[in-house]
Parts: C-alpha cells; structure tokens; sequence
C-alpha cells in the first residue's frame, strides 16, 4: 500500500501561524504617495507632487530598518517602492482626469 496513514502527515497551518507579521499581512505601508492621492482632491497640486514620485528614486538612509537582516531590507524596500508607484500612479491618472474634464 502506498498511500501515507494520516499519522505520518504534519499537521495543517493556519495561513498566520508559520509567518511572521511583517511577511504574512497583505496590509500595504502607508506612504507619502498614498497621502499625496488621497489629499489631491482637497488640493490638486499634491498630485503633481506625487507625479513626480514616479521619475526619483526611493533611497533609504544607512540606519534604517537596522535591526532587519539585508534579505528583509530589500523585501521592505521593493514592497514600499512598488506601493509608491501604485499611488503615484494614481495620483497621474487623477490628475489626467481632472486636466480632461
């Protein structure tokens, strides 16, 4: 017989049990972009400011996020840049929007 006994198999996770907070939560970070967005529509120019997020580069001082080993530095850092540019994004698109109508 080859199937595995159920005694044999480990036992299910949770999807919050094996991974660490910062891993595991699909929250994303709150950013300037994202407040640039998000006041644009009380005044306009903050989406021109988040504009401009698209085209500079993040950059991350020397003791930021010290305690972190590099491998979890550059996942932090890829998950806050791709969040600037989503909200960047928008902050193009509403800009556009408001320029047409």
């Amino acid at each position: 017989d080859d199937s595995l006994s159920i005694s044999v198999l480990p036992p299910p996770y949770a999807h919050g049990d094996y991974m660490p907070n910062e891993f595991g939560s699909e929250e994303e970070p709150l950013t300037l972009a994202r407040m640039l967005f998000q006041y644009g529509f009380a005044f306009f120019p903050f989406w021109l400011v988040g504009i401009y997020i698209l085209f500079s580069p993040l950059k991350m001082t020397e003791d930021w996020e010290s305690g972190k080993t590099e491998h979890e530095k550059m996942y932090q850092y890829i998950i806050i840049r791709r969040t600037e540019l989503k909200w960047a994004r928008r902050c193009l698109l509403a800009t556009y929007g408001l320029l047409v109508v």
